[in-house]
């Protein structure tokens, strides 16, 4: 294995850890609040986290919003190495610290990743964004440091936790498993053959410990390092379905699995860009064709299905390699299987859902989808030329 692996990142999986990095970030500075004098700097300072907060959660300037943050951050520093205000001084200024780290590394991320406001109109959706291995690399190095510094001593639970432990018991049974997991992280850090299994077991740790805890336990800037240190790769693409496979081949072969939309859906045009921008990690032959429900390719779909009438729903409906109709939330969640990483993750615990809860929940956002978006001009979307090739109209 590579010194250097490349993360299966990808754009709309990294937003989500973008609007994780923006809501950690303002509850520090928000968290921090009181230690400035006069009010109106305070009040000021608060207005500026806020706004910057949100334009890096939607990724709009967000270099620029970084750096709003990040001033904020360190004059959080600042005030708490001057000893002002009360409360655990100690574990704020490694959360600021930690979360200072972080944004920096997306700082250094390319920008534009699929998800975010800038990336909304150009044709490719996925505008071949890939989070850099250099930046994996780091995460996992400063992450293999604060389990160090906590295996030494250098670090006490309380700068890793929002909340103490609520009794000596639990604090004392949870910190024998955590220091050895602890020495884990530290030696997955430098061999990146064991991660997978250091970074799952970290991860149920911290749980573990958040669950005793009854709160929120760990700091939520270590909670985003550790997701950070993800690889989505470690989480493969897979049907939920259908057992067959293809030679691997790019565009998919014609019996690929295809998915019906609405081609007047603006939310429908949305969704098909999210799979094409998301899917880098899925095998070819797990690929989707697409076509708008009013063609010629749903016509041949009634023709080889005919017990199926005009009864299936006017938003999306999916039709496997192995000739499997799945509509509703359970098209949802073999989309989302089929895309990999936490995508999966997600089609996963909505699987373990009662299906009617999540039918009613589909049938909801099918019912006022059309007032979401406005009504596109075409049935396929603003794409170039090598993905419109996936469209059977």
């Amino acid at each position: 294995m590579s010194l250097s692996p490349a993360p299966a990142w990808t754009g709309g999986q990294y937003s989500v850890y973008r609007v994780g990095l923006a809501l950690a970030v303002v509850s520090l500075l928000l968290d921090g609040s009181g230690r400035v004098d006069p009010l109106f700097i305070e009040g000021t300072r608060v207005v500026l986290g806020l706004g910057a907060g949100l334009a890096l959660a939607a990724g709009w300037r967000d270099r620029w919003a970084c750096a709003l943050l990040a001033s904020g951050l360190l004059l959080e520093i600042g005030l708490v190495a001057r000893g002002g205000g009360d409360g655990d001084l100690e574990g704020l200024a490694f959360r600021a610290t930690l979360a200072l780290l972080l944004l920096a590394l997306h700082g250094a991320t390319p920008p534009h990743p699929f998800g975010s406001w800038e990336a909304r109109a150009r044709p490719d959706p996925g505008g071949g964004w890939r989070l850099p291995p250099a930046i994996w690399q780091i995460a996992w190095l400063a992450l293999g440091l604060v389990h160090g510094l906590a295996v030494a001593g250098l670090l006490p639970s309380a700068a890793l936790l929002a909340t103490p432990p609520a009794s000596e018991t639990a604090s004392g049974t949870i910190a024998l498993l955590g220091g050895i997991l602890h020495v884990g992280i530290v030696v997955a850090a430098l061999l990146p053959p064991l991660r997978r299994g250091a970074w799952s077991s970290i991860f149920l740790w911290q749980a573990l410990w958040s669950v005793v805890l009854v709160g929120d336990a760990v700091a939520p800037s270590l909670w985003l390092l550790t997701l950070l240190a993800f690889d989505p790769g470690w989480i493969p693409a897979r049907s939920r379905r259908s057992r067959r496979t293809h030679a691997s081949t790019e565009p998919p072969p014609p019996d690929a699995a295809r998915l019906f939309y609405d081609g007047d859906c603006g939310f429908c045009h949305r969704s098909v860009r999210f799979v094409l921008a998301e899917e880098p990690a899925s095998p070819s032959d797990g690929r989707l064709r697409f076509a708008p429900l009013a063609s010629d390719a749903f016509e041949a779909l009634i023709e080889r299905h005919p017990s199926l009438g005009r009864d299936l729903p006017d938003s999306i409906v999916l039709e496997l390699e192995d000739g499997t109709i799945l509509t509703r939330s359970e098209a949802v969640l073999e989309i989302g299987s089929r895309l990999g990483g936490l995508w999966r993750a997600l089609s996963i615990l909505g699987g373990l859902l009662p299906r009617r809860l999540l039918d009613a929940a589909y049938d909801g956002i099918a019912r006022i989808r059309k007032r979401l978006f406005a009504q596109p001009k075409e049935v396929c979307p603003i794409l170039p030329p090598r993905l419109r090739q996936r469209f059977d109209l």
